[in-house]
Parts: C-alpha cells; structure tokens; sequence
C-alpha cells in the first residue's frame, strides 16, 4: 500500500499503489507516461471512492479528503443547495436566492483550490455574487491579495461595487502600465490590498511584474 501526495489540485499515488490500479481499465487512463504514477484530479473526484474500493488509497491526505468531500457534498451537488453558506456580515446587500446559490458555489470551489466560470447573464449580479465570496475568503484568515482581471470600461465599475457592497475590502485599482507607474510596482501596490483590479490589456503587457 502507498501514501498519497498533493499539489495544485492533483493526488498523486506511488508506484506501489499504481501496480494496483494499472490492473483496471477505468484508472489506467490516469496513469503518467513519464513517471507511471496515477494522477487524479478534484475534477474528477468521482473517482475517488472507486480508488478506495479497489484498495489502492492507504493513506488520504486529510486536505485531499477535505477538498473531494466538499466537491461530492458541498452546494452544487445533489440536494444540497439549501445548505448555501450564509453570506459575510461584512457584505451590504441581501442576495436573491440564484445570487445565494452561486455564492455558496464559489465558496466552494475556493475551498476545494479549484477555479470555475460563473456564467450568468448581464446585469445578474456576477460582480455581488465574487465579492460575497471574496469577503468570505477574507474571513478565513490572512492571504495574498486577490487579483481581478476585467475589461477596461468596467475596471472603475469594479472599483465603485466594492466600495458599495463590501466596504471593508481594501481595494486597489491599477490603470497604468508599468512605464507610466514608474518606481510604484504591482508588488507595492498591492501589498496592503485585499483586491487588485486591473484589465486585459495590463496584465498583458506586464505579465512578468504580476506574476510576481
């Protein structure tokens, strides 16, 4: 039997527990052709109980056990919608009960490290909808500054819905590129901000200095 490693979303079994499951046909699709080892993503954590009952999971990772639980339990699975987590104090609106439900599945995916697309229509409230989640991330505790990637034209709009719907977010808009900024950089900018809203076009241009 063999432990499990994690990184970035991904479980990771060793050679001892992929001689197991090379012997069926549903995990062998898994298997890397460089290493041999079975990778198994929260995509696909489906998966995950058939692992178990074939034997080849021995030890779970309790964060890789926490994220696939919340993935099959979590709002967006089978009835459980109604337990939406309840919304920030910290927000300043009442959301509808679509805004409520797609809420509870953002915080969901935060929790569980993975990313998603949240594809209602204009005028939704997509906007309340990310920063309810952002406000909640922020309850968690300490973090790395969260950065929010839009068109030009809605940049300033971001700016102004933060300040109406989670006023204590700190919030910082970057409309300049890195020439124009001069000495100030995105690093110091966004150093004491929960938020750093900028556009395409910027991140763009100044990729390197943002993924820093």
């Amino acid at each position: 039997m063999s432990a499990i490693t994690s990184d970035r979303g991904w479980a990771e079994f060793r050679a001892a527990a992929t001689c197991e499951a090379s012997n069926t046909s549903k995990p062998r699709r898994f298997l890397s052709p460089v290493s041999g080892s079975l990778r198994v993503s929260l995509y696909q954590a489906g998966l995950w109980e058939q692992l178990v009952a074939l034997g080849v999971v021995a030890e779970q990772s309790a964060a890789w056990q926490q994220r696939v639980g919340a993935l099959l339990s979590g709002p967006g699975s089978a009835g459980a919608l109604a337990e939406t987590p309840a919304v920030p104090d910290t927000v300043q609106a009442t959301l509808r009960p679509y805004q409520a439900a797609g809420f509870g599945w953002l915080r969901v995916l935060w929790q569980a490290g993975l990313g998603g697309v949240l594809a209602d229509d204009m005028g939704l409230g997509k906007t309340l909808q990310t920063l309810s989640a952002i406000a909640a991330a922020r309850q968690d505790g300490p973090a790395d500054p969260i950065l929010v990637v839009a068109p030009t034209s809605v940049v300033s709009t971001w700016v102004s819905e933060a300040a109406r719907f989670a006023p204590g977010l700190r919030v910082v808009a970057i409309t300049e590129t890195g020439r124009r900024r001069a000495a100030a950089a995105v690093a110091a900018l966004a150093a004491d901000a929960d938020v750093v809203v900028t556009s395409y076009t910027l991140v763009r241009l100044d990729e390197a200095e943002y993924r820093e």
